[in-house]
């Protein structure tokens, strides 16, 4: 028998520990560096698209994609309106973001329809232009990628029915775009560009049936809640898994650079001002 007293001494037992599941719930989760190496790689696949405009379109599906799939890893919920901001940034950015197909765009035009009648003179200039095209979006899609994950794990989003949403998604852009200004890509693009250069027939076989598999999953059809499927990913993902492994170990080499990179953005964000 208990002596009276003891129970009130010891007090109560203590409660049983947390599963392991929710103890860990508000844990970010860690970066997928394959899968954003990829996703960027698919996004610079599209300057190998043959057809001007249309590789622009293939691109900003991609990268609309990228940021809905980092955001469901966070288990945020992102508005439309918000996603599209977030990837591909109001409509009189474009220009001055996009360092990719964009940049080339008018060159590209003259060139394919000049290239069809002098195609053998014209080949070699239009694969360098694309690959060098190809390498910028790779790099500005990857960047972009990296820096929202990051803010993303800071708890710098909101879910679609969070009231501050949209400004708050506005400030991560634009302290994205500024980190992008600020820090040097050529750490990380020089060695990006060669491995680009040496896999030309893997990446225009990629390139041809991305483009091919798309136009199969119409965009912004009604009750579409992805730009991509599934199964043109995962297709995609097969043929290019090689490459896929030579880019992720260029990344890996310029672990200070995206460290730079992330502390740059922080800063950034801390002195963006609310709409």
């Amino acid at each position: 028998m208990t002596p009276p007293g003891d129970a009130d001494r010891d007090g109560p037992p203590p409660p049983p520990p947390l599963p392991t599941s929710l103890a860990v719930a508000t844990e970010a989760p860690p970066v997928d560096r394959r899968r954003l190496v990829f996703l960027s790689l698919l996004a610079g696949l599209c300057c190998l698209v043959p057809i001007p405009f249309l590789d622009d379109h293939l691109r900003n599906r991609v990268r609309r994609h990228m940021v809905m799939e980092l955001a469901r890893r966070h288990n945020i919920r992102l508005a439309r309106p918000t996603t599209r901001w977030l990837a591909v940034g109001p409509p009189h950015t474009l220009g001055s973001l996009a360092r990719g197909c964009l940049t080339g765009a008018t060159l590209k035009v003259v060139f394919y329809i000049v290239g069809k009648l002098l195609r053998s003179t014209f080949r070699k200039i239009l694969y360098f232009l694309a690959i060098k095209d190809a390498t910028d979006t790779f790099s500005l899609t990857f960047h972009h990628g990296w820096l929202f994950h990051h803010a993303l794990a800071s708890g710098h989003v909101g879910n679609a029915d969070d009231a501050t949403d949209a400004a708050r998604a506005a400030r991560v852009r634009t302290a994205i775009e500024a980190t992008c200004r600020a820090i040097d890509p050529r750490p990380l693009e020089a060695g990006l560009r060669s491995v680009l250069r040496g896999s030309r027939a893997t990446l225009s076989r990629a390139a041809r049936r991305f483009a091919r598999s798309s136009a199969t999953h119409p965009d912004d059809e009604p009750g579409s809640a992805d730009p991509l499927d599934a199964r043109t990913l995962a297709a995609e993902e097969a043929i290019l898994d090689e490459v896929v492994d030579e880019l992720e170990d260029q990344v890996a080499a310029a672990d200070n650079h995206l460290a730079r990179l992330v502390a740059h953005y922080k800063e950034a964000h801390s002195m963006v001002q609310y709409p």
